[in-house]
């Protein structure tokens, strides 16, 4: 099975990086808490976003100019990066945890107030561009990332050895009440 296939159209809809008052550095990818490999690939994932959400994008038929840069907000970013670890942890890949928890129940657990979310995933894919790559090629997924209603992003990356996938990837977008 190829990466692209992995997506199997699993976007639901129900700033950079991170900065120490939860709310978002602000910049499209620049700022705060890029010293890891792992933060430096989700990074780059909010980077990239946002250069598309600039360009405007085509999904599937569905035209959308350009959107604002979404800020990345610690609270989605630790519901997004807990979900990629569990993935490669447990080695499954789906929106709900293993546990039963969905999109919102994690993103409820963190204390964050939304007024409305979206969350994509993707499995498979080694380099945050061809992470973007499949999900801009998917319809619901790029509609999601160009969702001008989303204004804050959290990003999270795990890499599995010996994982089905080995590299687990997820998107959580939100709008704060």
């Amino acid at each position: 099975m190829n990466s692209r296939s992995l997506l199997i159209a699993l976007a639901l809809v129900g700033s950079a990086c991170s900065s120490s008052d939860g709310k978002g550095s602000g910049g499209p990818g620049v700022g705060a808490a890029c010293n890891t490999e792992t933060e430096a690939f989700e990074c780059e994932i909010v980077r990239l976003v946002n250069e598309h959400r600039a360009a405007g994008a085509d999904c599937g038929g569905q035209q959308y100019g350009s959107a604002p840069a979404l800020a990345m907000n610690v609270q989605l970013r630790t519901a997004a990066r807990a979900h990629a670890e569990d993935m490669a942890e447990n080695n499954y890949f789906s929106h709900d945890s293993q546990d039963g928890r969905s999109p919102s129940e994690r993103i409820n657990a963190t204390g964050y107030e939304w007024r409305t979310w979206g969350e994509n995933i993707a499995a498979g894919s080694s380099t945050p561009a061809g992470s973007v790559s499949q999900w801009m090629n998917s319809p619901g997924h790029c509609r999601n990332i160009m969702n001008p209603s989303f204004t804050e992003i959290g990003v999270g990356y795990s890499n599995g050895p010996g994982t089905t996938y080995r590299h687990y990837w997820v998107q959580v977008f939100g709008a704060p009440r």
